[in-house]
């Protein structure tokens, strides 16, 4: 009974994600004051349960942004692709969520193989974003957020993407 329950649970989140994606990407989204710390923190627990690999991270109890339940995919295929994709003998990532004065940044770090020499990111600005499947999507709704996401080399080997997104709460 208590797994039919957290798979109904986790079956409603998914379709309240893929409408809230839905809603952004044709420009109808209604954007409320939308907890990353606590989404973090639900989707890298669920990462390491279904992917048995360690998932550190660094949240504040609370950082509020303007989104939707969109931003589960930002979080989610930012840390999918850092657990996929690492090729580390022991594959590590990290989660972080920092709240400023004016924004919330995301970073997820991971010690994979890297991007290859040359590369400029899946997020180059220049490229349209096409071809590119979670990365593009991520892309799109960070914008649409208001938002900037960015590739950095985590040294000495690995990738971390950040993304800056406004604060959405002022305290005094």
């Amino acid at each position: 009974p208590a797994v039919i329950a957290e798979k109904a649970d986790e079956a409603l989140s998914r379709i309240e994600t893929s409408r809230a994606v839905t809603e952004t990407l044709a420009g109808d989204a209604a954007l409320e004051p939308t907890d990353l710390a606590a989404v973090a923190a639900e989707l890298t627990a669920r990462v390491e349960t279904t992917h048995g690999v360690a998932v550190t991270t660094d949240l504040p109890d609370r950082a509020l942004v303007p989104a939707n339940a969109g931003l589960r995919s930002v979080v989610d295929n930012l840390v999918e692709n850092a657990v996929e994709h690492n090729d580390a003998d022991d594959p590590r990532v990290h989660v972080s969520v920092a709240v400023e004065r004016a924004t919330v940044g995301l970073a997820v770090s991971d010690n994979g193989p890297g991007l290859p020499d040359g590369s400029e990111g899946p997020f180059d600005t220049a490229r349209p974003k096409t071809g590119r499947g979670g990365l593009a999507l991520v892309q799109t709704l960070v914008e649409s957020y208001d938002g900037t996401v960015r590739v950095e080399a985590n040294e000495p080997r690995g990738t971390r993407v950040v993304v800056v997104l406004p604060r959405g709460e002022s305290e005094g």
